[in-house]
């Protein structure tokens, strides 16, 4: 392969267009969904255009469901779409496993759209180290308006609220949440242009002797029985070795 002529090189100058060095940013620019931090190294994602749901559902809730949905979308032409029915404190859970991996520094990062009023998105994840469980979730309560961390009470560490939360159709907020699983300890938390210093914030554990693998859950609760629904979850990205 040729190398340092204007076609190939990044430091020779060039009469028309400027040579790119970043690969996240040539990545973004071809379309990755990876673009909102990119910090960490990616070790899986999902964009919900593939025709089957690759995520299992768990747990019992009875007029429940979760679909591929085209009503308010982040990327591509679809998004996954969480309904609970009214009747008592119900919730749906969607989960995905993951081999055991090498760093235990992990994020999780999830966009959603339009979230009904007294409802409680979680996006939730859990280290099975084969001798204990490390359990670590960021919560979007629309009942007081709060983003909030499970910590290691257990309970949930309020981290910010707004006057606000606006759901436009197509219009996303994105969460990204970064745990340290060896030091047992959140990093940083970021929603959409804010970040959080989250690192005085332990994670849950208990012992618990499951086959080691990670497991990312997605939730969706109502605060009050009534019907609640998020028309769009979208570009969730699974990250290895955060700083």
């Amino acid at each position: 392969m040729s190398r340092g002529l204007p076609d190939f090189g990044i430091y020779k100058a060039k009469t028309v267009t400027s040579s790119l060095d970043d690969m996240a940013e040539l990545a973004a620019r071809l379309g990755s969904i990876v673009t909102f931090d990119r910090r960490g190294e990616v070790v899986a994602f999902d964009d919900f255009e593939d025709a089957v749901l690759k995520w299992q559902l768990t747990g019992a809730c009875v007029g429940c469901y979760g679909i591929l949905d085209e009503t308010s979308v982040k990327s591509g032409s679809q998004s996954l779409h969480l309904y609970v029915a009214g009747g008592g404190m119900d919730n749906i859970n969607y989960r995905r496993a993951f081999g055991i991996l090498a760093s235990k520094s992990l994020g999780l990062e999830v966009s959603f759209s339009r979230l009904g009023a007294n409802c409680q998105f979680k996006g939730v994840l859990i280290y099975y180290s084969g001798a204990r469980q490390y359990q670590a979730e960021f919560m979007v309560d629309t009942t007081d308006l709060s983003l909030s961390v499970y910590n290691s009470t257990p309970d949930f560490t309020e981290v910010a609220s707004w006057a606000a939360l606006y759901g436009y159709v197509h219009q996303f907020h994105t969460v990204k949440m970064v745990v340290d699983f060896e030091a047992e300890h959140y990093k940083r938390l970021i929603f959409n242009a804010d970040e959080y210093d989250i690192s005085t914030v332990g994670v849950y554990s208990v012992p618990n002797a499951t086959a080691p693998h990670i497991s990312v859950n997605l939730r969706l609760a109502t605060t009050d029985g009534s019907d609640g629904a998020v028309e769009g979850i979208d570009d969730v990205v699974l990250t290895q070795d955060e700083p």
